[in-house]
């Protein structure tokens, strides 16, 4: 289903001064029904949002051409934001390949509430460790 202009989208932003909140990251392997391309990329999973993004990017890189126009309302801490984006169907496997699965209605945009720092790493997990 396309989602309509109405919808609202929340995507969970993290922004405090107090201990930084890490996403999971994850590894991938993405690719289209419709695309001979695959892109290694990293995915992370944020359990405060109800939608599933990606970047106007990823889509352009896999040469997708079935990505269905669609509106909606990008809600996070700070701000309401209307967006407009497209609609698509992703393949998302493993770097081992031994997990595979399909995510759809898949919206677009181009950049997502996630910088670095957010992003766990064996050396953030040291320092924090020894604070």
């Amino acid at each position: 289903a396309t989602v309509a202009h109405s919808d609202t989208v929340t995507i969970s932003s993290v922004k405090a001064s107090r201990p930084r909140v890490c996403f999971k990251v994850v590894p991938v392997k993405v690719n289209s029904r419709n695309s001979d391309k695959v892109v290694y990329t990293n995915a992370f999973f944020d359990s405060g949002s109800d939608a599933t993004l990606c970047l106007n990017s990823l889509v352009n890189d896999l040469g997708i051409k079935d990505a269905k126009p669609t509106s909606y309302v990008m809600s996070t801490v700070d701000c309401e934001e209307h967006k407009s984006g497209y609609t698509v169907e992703l393949n998302i496997e493993s770097l081992e390949g031994n997990t595979k699965f399909c995510l759809e209605n898949v919206l677009t945009t181009r950049s997502l509430p996630v910088v670095p720092k957010h992003v766990a790493s064996k050396q953030r997990s040291k320092a924090m460790a020894s604070s």
